[in-house]
């Protein structure tokens, strides 16, 4: 069978990666050539880690980077399409009529729109799989879309039961580790923090409240190194939320009957009369003046295991199960992975054997302070998690369950 795998990856580390192409001679490279180096990088490993695993095991996988702009061009004109004026959408359905996949993997990039345009244009797509993160799962905007695919994974057990509410055909399936990106590490590095975390730190609701609570708590208290896509906000963008807030202020010391008949109806404060909430900075400044930034794909993996200890804090939407990727990236290339404690995480790792957990800000400080001083300890549960990781949580593992859903659903449908 056929897979065509679709799917976005960070718009910085493309950004990046291009720029650093464009000085390799970047023009004179094929389609092939740079998608290939592009897949190297690890930036989108989640589409790569899948594709090579299921080949494995029989099936003809192609993947795309929809948000890569310049790659997608650059498609289209080796195959002769000369426009200017197409949309990423109807690139991706230009691939896809092209390649002619028996399954579609949707990732939550896609529309439902451009879902129900395959449906119609691509007879060779018998199945339409999606996937959402915990946090996605939930939001308003993508529901139409998962009434549409005909299976939707995701990795958070919460989510799975709110998708099914819905009336999607959700189905659980938890991340995996990239294990061919043992090969690319080196292992000499030497330990260049004592407690990192990496990450997103979105201040809105089903996102990462907690976490930004717990890391300001944390922050006087630990060596703590913050490596997140946050540390790019410039200052124009904390001062737009204070004016946005100021706005707010304003707007809200009306009373309502004021706010639906009178400023509901001028253009920019009707848009200030439905917000739900006051705007607030992108991210909590004391966080931000500490941050690093971001890193991706390799570059992600070498700051995994340059730390003494990797702390993990899944999303509010997640309050009940362990389900993110950095518990599998984290314990897969070696390090000691310490993270919230969930009522699953026995199913995943043995706590305080091959990873370690906390239930409190207070806990977490005094187990990350020992781990930090009793290296030969710390170094056991890091070997022990990555035996685990290696053992149960791979995409080799994955595929298998991949397989088994496919051959399900198809029957299902026959």
């Amino acid at each position: 069978m056929k897979i065509f795998w679709v799917g976005n990856t960070h718009a910085d580390a493309l950004a990046k990666l291009f720029a650093e192409e464009t000085s390799k001679d970047q023009k004179d490279l094929s389609y092939r050539e740079l998608k290939a180096r592009v897949d190297a990088s690890y930036t989108n490993y989640f589409a790569t880690g899948w594709c090579k695993a299921l080949q494995e095991i029989g099936y003809e996988t192609e993947n795309v980077v929809v948000n890569a702009d310049f790659l997608q061009k650059l498609w289209l004109a080796e195959n002769s399409v000369h426009r200017n004026d197409l949309s990423l959408e109807e690139i991706l359905l230009l691939q896809i009529k092209a390649y002619c996949p028996d399954i579609l993997f949707a990732d939550d990039c896609c529309s439902a729109s451009f879902v129900q345009q395959v449906k119609k244009e691509v007879a060779s797509v018998r199945l339409i799989i999606g996937w959402a993160g915990s946090a996605v799962a939930k939001e308003r905007a993508r529901q139409d879309l998962w009434g549409l695919v005909d299976v939707i994974l995701c990795c958070a057990p919460e989510s799975v039961s709110y998708l099914r509410q819905k009336g999607a055909n959700a189905v659980h399936m938890n991340h995996a580790f990239p294990s061919e990106i043992l090969s690319v590490l080196h292992k000499n590095v030497g330990k260049c923090s004592g407690v990192s975390f990496i990450g997103s730190i979105v201040r809105g609701k089903e996102y990462h409240l907690f976490r930004e609570k717990l890391l300001l708590g944390l922050l006087d208290v630990l060596p703590l190194d913050i490596y997140s896509p946050s540390a790019t906000y410039k200052k124009k963008d904390f001062l737009r939320a204070v004016l946005a807030g100021e706005l707010y202020d304003a707007i809200h010391f009306f009373p309502q009957w004021s706010r639906d008949t009178i400023f509901s109806r001028i253009p920019v404060l009707n848009k200030v009369c439905a917000w739900e909430e006051r705007p607030r900075l992108p991210v909590n400044y004391k966080l931000y003046k500490q941050m690093r930034s971001p890193v991706y794909g390799i570059e992600m993996f070498k700051a995994l295991l340059c730390s003494n200890v990797v702390l993990n804090i899944h999303a509010d939407s997640s309050p009940e199960f362990a389900s993110n990727m950095r518990l599998y990236e984290a314990t897969g290339v070696g390090a000691c992975l310490l993270t919230d404690n969930k009522k699953n995480m026995k199913e995943l790792f043995m706590p305080d054997k091959e990873v370690v957990v906390y239930d409190s800000l207070e806990d977490c400080v005094e187990k990350a302070t020992w781990l930090n001083e009793h290296p030969k300890e710390r170094q056991r549960i890091a070997e022990a998690g990555t035996r685990r990781c290696l053992r149960e949580h791979t995409y080799k593992n994955r595929a298998i369950e991949f397989d088994r859903i496919v051959k399900k659903s198809l029957k299902d449908r026959a």
